[in-house]
C-alpha cells in the first residue's frame, strides 16, 4: 500500500502533507521553493517520513495553470504515482467535511486527505511529446482565432461609426492579414505534426471517419484521447463535463437534469458547433438529437445529448481501431 502526501503547488512555493491516515488531527508537512533543486529534497523527506522507498509513494496534486507540471514530470520520472485531481471536486469534498477556509497549509492537508478518502483516482501519465506539441500548436491556434474575431468586430464597428481615424482602420486591417497568416501558419504546422506521427496519422484518419469530426475537430479529440488511459467513453464524457447529472429525492426533483461541467470548459466551447453539425449530419447523433426534440426536451438540453454521443462515437473508434459504421440508418 503506498503512503499518501499532498503537495500543494503554487507560482513560487509547494506545501507538502502527510497523514498516516484520514481522522489523523495533525498532519506533518514540509514546504520548498517551487525550483527544480529543491524537488529532491522534497521526496527524500518523504522517503524518511514513510520509511518507503520513493517507488512506493504517492503524491496528490491539484494542477496550478503550468507551475505544476515540472514537479509532476519530475515524481513520475523517479517512480512514484501522482494523482492530479479535479480542483472543484476537492472544493466540494472540503465543504462536505467542514473545511471552508483555504491557504496553502489547508489546502495540502486537504489533499492528502482526499487522496487517502477519494476512490477511482487515475494516476498521471505523460502524454508522449507529439500529442504535447500539437496540444502546443492547437493552444495558440485558439488564441489566434479569438484575436482575429477581436478585429473583425472592431473593422464592423469602425466602418459604421463616424468617429474613427483612417489610421484606426488600416492598423485594424494590418492586424487582421498578420493573424491570418499567422493562423495559416499554425493548421499547416499542426498537420505537419499529426502526418509525421504514425502514432496520430492513423488515430486522425480514424477520427476523420466520423461525419461531424472536421480536421481541427479530430485534432481536439487527439489531444483529448491520447492525454490520459480512458477505461470507457463515459470516462471521457465525465472528464470534459458532459455527464447528466440530476438532483432528485423521494418524489422532490430539485432541479432538471443537466451537464456537470466539471471538466475543461475550452474543450467543451470547442464541441459545441462540430455537435451542431454532427446533429445533421451524423446519423446517430441525429437520432438521438430529433428524439430528445420530439419528447419536448429543450434544444440546448438535446445539443449537450449529442456532444455527449459525439464523444463516445470518436472514443469508439479510437479504442476499435475502426473506421466510423453508423448504428443508425441515414434517413
Amino acid at each position: 500500500m503506498s503512503k499518501i502526501f499532498g503537495i500543494d503547488v503554487s507560482k513560487a512555493t509547494l506545501d507538502c502533507a502527510y497523514l498516516s491516515y484520514s481522522d489523523q488531527d495533525k498532519a506533518k508537512r514540509k514546504g520548498c521553493q517551487n525550483e527544480e533543486s529543491c524537488f529532491d529534497s522534497l521526496i527524500a523527506w518523504a522517503e524518511a517520513l514513510s520509511g518507503l522507498p520513493r517507488q512506493s509513494l504517492a503524491f496528490v496534486v491539484e494542477p496550478t495553470n503550468v507551475y505544476h507540471e515540472p514537479l509532476v514530470q519530475f515524481l513520475h520520472s523517479q517512480g512514484a504515482t501522482v494523482y492530479l485531481v479535479n480542483p472543484g471536486r476537492v472544493r466540494k469534498f472540503a465543504e462536505g467535511i467542514g473545511i471552508l477556509s483555504k491557504n496553502d497549509v489547508i489546502d495540502a492537508d486537504l489533499l492528502v486527505r482526499y487522496g487517502l478518502m477519494a476512490k477511482k483516482l487515475i494516476a498521471y501519465e505523460p502524454a508522449p511529446q507529439q500529442v504535447n506539441d500539437l496540444r502546443s500548436l492547437l493552444n495558440r491556434l485558439d488564441v489566434l482565432e479569438k484575436n482575429r474575431r477581436r478585429e473583425l468586430n472592431r473593422r464592423e464597428k469602425a466602418g459604421k461609426s463616424l468617429t474613427f481615424h483612417r489610421l484606426e482602420q488600416q492598423s485594424i486591417t494590418r492586424s487582421i492579414k498578420r493573424h491570418e497568416t499567422e493562423i495559416a501558419s499554425f493548421k499547416s504546422a499542426a498537420r505537419k505534426c499529426v502526418h509525421a506521427s504514425p502514432l496520430l496519422r492513423g488515430d486522425f484518419d480514424l477520427l476523420s471517419s466520423v461525419p461531424g469530426v472536421g480536421e481541427k475537430t479530430a485534432w481536439l479529440m487527439l489531444v483529448i484521447l491520447r492525454s490520459r488511459q480512458f477505461k470507457s467513453a463515459a470516462e471521457v464524457a465525465s472528464f470534459l463535463g458532459l455527464n447528466p447529472i440530476e438532483k432528485r429525492s423521494g418524489k422532490s426533483e430539485y432541479r432538471k437534469p443537466r451537464l456537470s461541467k466539471s471538466g475543461s470548459s475550452h474543450f467543451r466551447q470547442a464541441l459545441y458547433f462540430p455537435a451542431m453539425v454532427a446533429s445533421r449530419k451524423n446519423p446517430d447523433v441525429q437520432a438521438l438529437y430529433e428524439r430528445l426534440v420530439g419528447a419536448g426536451k429543450p434544444k440546448m438540453c438535446a445539443l449537450g445529448a449529442a456532444m455527449r454521443k459525439l464523444v463516445h462515437i470518436c472514443y469508439g473508434v479510437y479504442k476499435n481501431q475502426q473506421p466510423y459504421q453508423g448504428q443508425v440508418s441515414p434517413s
